[in-house]
This record gives C-alpha cells, sequence and structure tokens, in this order.
C-alpha cells in the first residue's frame, strides 16, 4: 500500500500495527517512526525533506514512487469541491500524490467533512476517478 503525508492518513497506522506480510510505500517520515516497531516492511521515498510537513517531496520522490506498483493507496487532500474536485494548496504534494495514483490499483481518499465543499488552486483528480471516499458523514455523488 502506498500512504501520502498528510496526517489524515497517519491515523491508519495505529489500526495495522499488527499486520505481518503488508508492505508499506510513504514520504511520511513519521509514519516510518510509527511502524519500525512492527513487522511491516516501510519504504520511505527519499528527496527533499520539508520540516514542516515531516515529509519528502520533489522530482527524486515521485521517481521513487514511480519505480513502485501499490494494490493501493490511501492519501488525503484540502478540499473536494462540490463537483467531485480534489484540490490542494501545495503544488509539490498534488505532484507526488498524482504519482502515488498513477501507480497504485486502487485508490481511497480519506477526508473529514470540513473539507467537503472546498477548492484550492491546484487539482489532484476527480472524485469520480477513485474506487472510494472515505468521509465521517454521507456524500452526495459526484
Amino acid at each position: 500500500v502506498i500512504f501520502d503525508s498528510s496526517s489524515t492518513v497517519r491515523r491508519i497506522c495505529r489500526h495495522i500495527r499488527k499486520r505481518k506480510n503488508l508492505k508499506v510505500i510513504t514520504n511520511n517520515l513519521r509514519i516510518c517512526q510509527e511502524l519500525k516497531e512492527t513487522d511491516i516492511t516501510v519504504y520511505l521515498t527519499g528527496g527533499e525533506y520539508y520540516k514542516k510537513l515531516d515529509c519528502f517531496l520533489g522530482s527524486y520522490a515521485e521517481r521513487f514512487i514511480a519505480s513502485m506498483n501499490a494494490t493501493s493507496v490511501f492519501f488525503s487532500c484540502k478540499g473536494l469541491s462540490q463537483d467531485g474536485l480534489l484540490t490542494d494548496v501545495s503544488e509539490t504534494e498534488i505532484a507526488i500524490r498524482q504519482a502515488m495514483l498513477a501507480h497504485a490499483e486502487n485508490s481511497y481518499l480519506l477526508c473529514d467533512s470540513s473539507k467537503v465543499g472546498q477548492k484550492y488552486a491546484f487539482t489532484l483528480c476527480h472524485a469520480k476517478d477513485l474506487t472510494d471516499i472515505l468521509c465521517d458523514k454521507k456524500l452526495s455523488s459526484f
């Protein structure tokens, strides 16, 4: 599986700690640290380190992701507009998430309801292109 660097996705770690035969690909240093005492194999992208986000971004991280294949990607974003666009404020975070989506068979957006109806500068993809959206409230179809 691929996990992006969002704090929303990082919460999955506590639910998978006892899993075996699982490989996690991530650009998030905290996810790597949270899973280090488990039987889960973790691949960390490397790339340019962003202290504020505790993650790696940029072309090196994107190339690393492009060299991998996963069954599923779990990710988040800043906004899910009423017309189904997934958007964010960071061009570099959008770029690595697009690489993650391109190299996973299934894609799952983790989204709390405060993000619904929000639209930001950079478009990641459309909700109809995802396998599913996991949200704390029922969403209308896109």
